[in-house]
């Protein structure tokens, strides 16, 4: 009954809606979200979601057999919807594909959405210094020969940080995404190659973890497009006096092509303050090419002990 009367004073999850740009987020609209600890006792099973952003030809073709590993190893067991975020390629595509590669059973939960990933820039974005090298590694226009074996340095497609802001900012709170707990994010040629031998999501849901990742690692700036960002980090925390719970090392990375993680953690007004921040005031995504596998570092550190992720 205590409880009860607790979350009748709790506003459910709102979330902004612009109906002439549904990829634009009204940054200054307070999001009412349930606290974690209630939302873990309100439902016993969650409801996740698959999600891939598609953004050229290349990626669609990758599909295939991404999407027919997927649903004979983790949706045939462990089912679940897809939402297929898209920008500059035929929808159709798309649907045609996951048509040759799945079953009609998970066809029925898969759903198209469109983005305008143009749309938002951060105010600085047609500054001269950001436009003279956009999405450069660290900053470099060419590959760095100085450091054997380095992998990055170079610029990239100005795409790929669109789809770090989309990834990092706007995905958790767009309105496909409204009715889910859980989201598993993965690139277009991330497949499944064998079956599951337990369901993921209801692991960290049994846990009260918000994050999940295939792997982790430590990279220096010359092994990965970090430059800058941990003293961007160093200063975010302590503009909002964030003492850290958990503070990982200095370089350490999650896996960007696939990981997976309890929304209302990402809808938080805590986490979109940071990701506004990091993504419209700090620059290092468009002139560094900081990626989203890299620093969601920052956030986890207020997250009370490691086996939350």
């Amino acid at each position: 009954q205590e409880q009860q009367e607790q979350q009748q004073t709790i506003p459910l999850t709102t979330i902004p809606f612009n109906e002439s740009c549904p990829m634009c987020i009204e940054a200054d609209r307070p999001i009412a979200t349930i606290p974690p600890q209630l939302q873990l006792l309100q439902q016993e099973r969650p409801k996740p979601v698959a999600v891939y952003l598609v953004t050229r030809d290349h990626y669609v073709k990758q599909l295939y057999k991404t999407l027919q590993y997927l649903d004979q190893n983790w949706l045939s067991k462990y089912p679940m919807p897809i939402v297929f975020f898209y920008s500059g390629v035929d929808p159709n595509t798309i649907l045609q594909t996951a048509r040759w590669a799945m079953t009609n059973d998970t066809l029925r939960t898969v759903h198209l959405q469109t983005v305008q990933l143009h749309r938002t820039q951060p105010p600085f974005f047609n500054r001269s210094s950001v436009q003279k090298c956009l999405c450069c590694c660290n900053g470099l226009p060419k590959k760095d020969k100085i450091h054997k074996g380095a992998l990055r340095g170079g610029q990239y497609h100005a795409d790929y940080c669109y789809m770090n802001r989309f990834r990092t900012f706007e995905m958790y709170r767009h309105p496909a995404l409204a009715h889910y707990d859980y989201f598993v994010q993965m690139d277009t040629d991330t497949r499944v190659l064998r079956k599951l031998p337990y369901d993921p999501i209801q692991v960290l849901h049994k846990r009260g973890s918000v994050y999940g990742f295939a792997w982790q690692g430590v990279r220096k700036p010359n092994h990965d497009c970090n430059l800058g960002l941990f003293t961007a980090i160093d200063h975010w925390m302590r503009r909002v006096k964030l003492v850290p719970q958990h503070k990982p090392e200095r370089g350490t990375f999650w896996s960007g092509s696939f990981n997976m993680g309890r929304l209302d953690f990402f809808r938080s007004s805590e986490y979109y303050r940071f990701a506004r921040w990091i993504n419209n005031r700090a620059t290092g995504i468009w002139t560094a090419r900081w990626g989203d596998e890299i620093f969601f570092a920052a956030h986890y550190q207020r997250v009370p002990r490691a086996g939350q992720y």
